[in-house]
């Protein structure tokens, strides 16, 4: 389904049944506020505006249940929303976990349980709930970049969605200064020459790129653009080589889809369990490539 999970509302009577109690070992404070957009959760608990426990915080804590959180002096019913994601990752199945996450700037795409800004680090209670499966990206988004991750422990995955003969769709949005003429747009369309460093060996490729969709999102003028990119290959920083190329500098780089596997509403920071028409599709793709 595309809502959140869980409930999130202001106190309910006491009539209302009782909302489940978080028994984690601690609920990142921003995903308590999944109407929010992760920066402006960051800034309304920078600004004073979130307590716990009447108190003033950081951003980086983390609640455990119990603990009382409000914004703007209006109580948040954080602990069904932090059960229903944590109950969501950990559901008992059969076979492969596939797991989408909605990746913030700043979160590197390795699995170094050391590093503080690796996934394995943002995701160790969603990991955790696993039961400490041995999960791993497929492709990476590179740090200053944002948006979906697919996350499995499914070895056919990688194949089935990075080999470029299997030509399976990537779509990115991407804010440029300054605008792009139509020109340089049909000429990144068509495929324009780059060089990008492979990351295991760290040898440099020359080549030119597959030819890809891109369009731009109408927007305000003056500011740059918003282009929309559909790649089937997946060259290390590709699409900011690319745009470098003709003269861009990008702004910010956010993936919004994989396949049939969507970002959709998913909370920055979220993560959940592939259901439904994006699960089949990855099974589907994966079986094919074990062939």
């Amino acid at each position: 389904g595309g809502g959140l999970p869980g409930g999130y509302a202001a106190e309910t009577p006491t009539s209302e049944p009782a909302a489940p109690r978080y028994a984690g070992p601690g609920f990142r404070l921003v995903r308590c506020m999944p109407h929010l957009r992760r920066r402006e959760a960051d800034d309304a608990v920078s600004a004073g505006r979130v307590r716990v426990n009447g108190a003033l915080v950081r951003p980086s804590l983390r609640v455990r249940g119990g603990d009382v959180v409000t914004l703007d002096g209006g109580r948040l019913e954080w602990e069904g929303f932090a059960v229903a994601c944590e109950a969501d990752v950990g559901a008992a199945g059969s076979g492969f976990v596939y797991l989408k996450y909605h990746k913030p700037r700043g979160v590197t795409c390795s699995m170094e349980a050391s590093q503080r800004s690796s996934l394995m680090y943002a995701l160790k209670e969603e990991i955790k709930a696993l039961g400490g499966t041995r999960m791993f990206p497929v492709g990476r988004l590179d740090r200053d970049s944002s948006g979906l991750v697919i996350l499995t422990d499914d070895g056919r995955v990688s194949e089935a969605l990075l080999d470029p003969s299997r030509k399976t769709p990537k779509l990115y949005e991407v804010d440029v200064f300054p605008e792009v003429r139509d020109s340089e747009i049909a000429a990144l369309a068509a495929g324009i020459t780059i060089t990008t460093m492979q990351q295991r060996t760290k040898e440099a490729t020359t080549a030119r790129t597959i030819p890809c969709e891109v369009y731009r999102v109408p927007g305000p003028s003056g500011s740059g653009d918003t282009l929309r990119i559909v790649l089937q290959e997946g060259r290390n920083r590709q699409i900011r080589k690319m745009l470098e190329a003709v003269g861009c500098e990008v702004r910010r780089l956010h993936r919004l889809a994989v396949g049939a596997v969507e970002l959709g509403a998913l909370e920055v920071g979220g993560v959940r369990r592939l259901e439904g028409r994006e699960l089949e599709a990855l099974e589907k793709a994966a079986s094919a490539a074990a062939k």
